[in-house]
């Protein structure tokens, strides 16, 4: 069939009024509050001989991590050696002091890598068999009970959020679980890409299990009424992180960006990105706006 002729089976309908919202319904994720995630960096130079920690092992502060050969190790385990045979008190008192600094535990023949932070064992920096220099991340650490949520608000919503707004949450699919919290910083800065502000929420104990970037949805109570626009989902169009709908206008169709509120498989929820693009009865195509978007070009900034 020629473009043309799929041209004509385009249908336009109308905007339609949606609910009146009095919440926002922001996504999110779960991240790990200040000073919970660490990483454990090699302060030698050498090679991994041996796994001694797989990930989701929980480590307490001086749990091995690997076995290493290395030049420091076999120096400071000869310095060990020295110092015991011959009775070297100071010397073996300045080793011991080494062996903390470089987080490890020298033995006769290798050195093990020592865990200098509690938690569980997220990810290996390293297999057996490779090498690694000082600085070389070797494990990264996250501790489970110390973690919170991050919603990703749109840049019409951020000027209703407050600290101290009540929070309602959800996560991943515990879907009828909610959980309690409040607004605790609007962080002051933007994603230029999709056009949202990070607003972080006050630490609540989350429920076992729950992973570091699992999905939240998030509800803020803002206490104001506002109306989405209702369209039939096929008029919703993605493309490079946005969402657009096409807008039958004099100059022709135009592309229209919009946030994506809700969606089933009977409506879509949605609201102009920029207030006064998008208003009730507004003529929009309802089927077949993505051969439309395809053949306009994407709007700039797509």
């Amino acid at each position: 069939m020629t473009a043309l002729g799929f041209a004509q089976d385009i249908q336009w309908g109308p905007v339609q009024a949606g609910k009146q919202e009095s919440d926002l319904r922001i996504p999110g994720h779960v991240i790990p509050q200040e000073g919970a995630l660490s990483i454990e960096s090699a302060r030698v130079t050498g090679r991994i001989t041996g796994i001694l920690k797989r990930e989701g092992e929980q480590l307490a502060i001086g749990d091995p991590l690997f076995n290493i050969s290395s030049a420091e190790c076999i120096s400071l385990v000869s310095e060990i050696q020295v110092a015991r045979k011959q009775g070297l008190q100071d010397l073996l008192e300045a080793s011991h002091r080494r062996e903390k600094e470089l987080g490890l535990r020298a033995n006769e023949d290798h050195c093990e890598v020592l865990a200098t932070h509690a938690g569980t064992l997220m990810k290996r920096g390293q297999e057996v068999g490779s090498t690694f220099n000082i600085g070389d991340n070797l494990a990264t650490i996250v501790d489970v009970q110390r973690m919170t949520i991050e919603l990703a608000a749109s840049e019409p919503d951020v000027p209703q959020i407050k600290p101290g707004q009540r929070v309602r949450v959800h996560i991943g699919a515990r879907s009828s679980e909610w959980l309690e919290t409040t607004v605790q910083q609007v962080l002051p800065s933007m994603d230029l890409v999709p056009r949202t502000t990070m607003v972080r929420l006050a630490p609540i104990p989350l429920p076992s299990g729950t992973a570091m970037d699992a999905f939240v949805v998030g509800e803020i109570r803002t206490g104001s009424n506002r109306q989405t626009l209702r369209v039939p989902p096929d008029a919703v169009v993605f493309s490079h992180n946005r969402h657009y709908v096409m807008k039958q206008t004099p100059q022709g169709p135009r592309a229209v960006p919009v946030y994506l509120t809700e969606e089933s498989d009977e409506e879509a929820s949605i609201r102009p990105s920029n207030p006064g693009d998008l208003r009730l009865g507004d003529s929009i195509a309802i089927h077949g706006a993505i051969f439309l978007f395809e053949q306009t070009g994407a709007p700039s900034g797509a």
